[in-house]
This record gives structure tokens, sequence and C-alpha cells, in this order.
């Protein structure tokens, strides 16, 4: 029973030496992002998130809705859609999403265009 001791610090120490070896660059040099940095988001991506990503995809690329990226429109075409609604796009109200939350969206949307 002594020696099953040794060899199981031996195996701790081993799959230890592995666990680190296999971290991301990152994380063995202490630089994790701050949980600030994490959360900070385009104010623009909330609203997209909540209104327009589940048909345009995550990083509005296209999916039951067309790509929006690269973003050319300007944004009183852009309001002229979201309040009218095109193709299969419904209208969004202002009550559902404000101008502002428009304006927010579409400079998320050209961020997201930049390279």
């Amino acid at each position: 029973m002594r020696r099953a001791y040794p060899l199981l610090t031996l195996l701790g120490l081993a799959l230890a030496s592995v666990v680190v070896f296999f971290q991301p660059r990152h994380v063995r040099a202490n630089e994790l992002p701050s949980p600030q940095q994490q959360d900070a988001k385009h104010p623009g991506q909330v609203d997209f998130d909540r209104l327009c990503k589940v048909c345009h995809g995550a990083e509005a690329r296209g999916d039951a809705g067309p790509r929006l990226v690269p973003f050319t429109r300007e944004y009183e075409e852009l309001l002229g859609i979201v309040r009218e609604g095109t193709g299969q796009m419904p209208p969004i109200s202002a009550r559902q999403l404000p101008d502002e939350g428009v304006a927010q969206i579409a400079a998320y949307l050209k961020a997201l265009s930049s390279p």
C-alpha cells in the first residue's frame, strides 16, 4: 500500500503538467480578460442580439435572413426597413426599438464590417 502513494503522486504531477501545457497561451501568461472586457459589448450589439441575431446570424453573416455585413446602408434607409419591414422581415415598432437603437445597430454593423 505504501508503494501506491509515490505512484499516485507521480500520476498527479504528470496530469497537472499536461493541464498546464495545453492551456491557451493567454491563460498561461495570466492575461485573462477582465470581467469588464468580457462583458463589454458594442452598444448596438445588445439590441442586435435581442431582435436581429435570430434571423441574420450571430455576426450578421446571414442565416434565415440575408447577410448584413459588409454594411453599406445609410441610417435613414435602415430605419425605413426596420419600421416598415421588407420581404419576410416584420416591421419593428419604435416601442420595441427606439430610433437611437436603430442608429446603434447601424454603428455595430459598420464596426463588424471593418477589417
